[in-house]
């Protein structure tokens, strides 16, 4: 029996289609540095897949989470705790690097003379009862490594981590120490990343279940081809403080400092980078 299609004309489909634009993100962000794959890492960094519009729900995800961080700074706030440096923002190797902390928590009852670094996330009621039997490290890595280069970049030593289950309103808590050597050895990772003028090994085969999400996967194991733009011209250079040149010699033959908005398009001396092409 064939479906029927979808009434246009209802506003739950109205809702459904609604698309925000994307923006590709100017840097690495220390956010994901815990990602398991450095591939999707620096693919991300050259933009090297297409941009997709983000769907109303998605959106709403992302916000509900930025809502939800207002009135977990009240509940501390009720308990004693102050939460300064808000959306504290810190910067990695050249300037390619970046990041924004949720804040500094001050006056925790486990250790009250010792300012923590804070990090607010929400959580399906799946996932808040994993994070409860793991624990942040081992049932969410990416977090973890999150707060630790956040640590690094503060000078922090402990981070208080509060977790918002989004079914129940139920609470997690979990102090977290700074683990210099792990902190190092993502910065380390961060710098590599960006110093690479080539696509880092493939990590995993094309089955993964992280490659199956990845918004590069077709670039990673089909051999699509790479976004046209800038980050992935043979042409472009990267510089110190957050700027990227071309190298294409100009009449004078000097290098220029390509302004953002020009690297989304790119221009018509555009040559695409290589990368290697094995497809496993």
């Amino acid at each position: 029996m064939a479906l029927l299609p979808d009434n246009t004309g209802t506003t739950k489909y109205k809702l459904d289609q609604i698309r925000h634009p994307s923006r590709r993100g100017r840097t690495v962000a220390m956010s994901t540095i815990g990602h398991s794959c450095e591939r999707h890492l620096w693919f991300s960094f050259h933009w090297a897949g297409p941009v997709e519009p983000i769907t109303a729900r998605l959106m709403n995800l992302f916000e509900t989470g930025t809502r939800a961080e207002d009135f977990m700074v009240e509940d501390l706030k009720r308990i004693g705790i102050e939460i300064t440096d808000r959306q504290e923002e810190l910067w990695g190797f050249a300037k390619h690097a970046h990041g924004f902390t949720d804040g500094r928590a001050h006056n925790v009852p486990e250790a009250p003379k010792t300012p923590h670094l804070v990090e607010f996330k929400t959580h399906n009621d799946k996932n808040f009862q994993k994070l409860q039997k793991e624990k942040v490290k081992v049932g969410f890595p990416k977090h973890y490594a999150q707060v630790q280069r956040y640590m690094k970049g503060t000078k922090l030593t402990r981070t208080l981590y509060i977790g918002y289950n989004k079914n129940t309103s139920a609470y997690y808590v979990e102090r977290l120490r700074y683990d210099a050597s792990f902190a190092n050895d993502l910065v380390r990772k961060e710098r590599e990343i960006i110093l690479n003028p080539n696509a880092p090994t493939k990590k995993f085969m094309r089955t993964w279940f992280e490659c199956k999400w990845c918004d590069h996967f077709g670039v990673c194991h089909d051999g699509a081809a790479l976004d046209e733009n800038c980050r992935t011209c043979k042409f472009v250079d990267l510089c110190e403080d957050g700027k990227w040149e071309c190298a294409h010699q100009g009449d004078e033959g000097e290098s220029f400092e390509i302004p953002i908005e020009v690297q989304e398009t790119g221009c018509h001396l555009y040559e695409v980078m290589t990368i290697d092409d094995d497809k496993s």
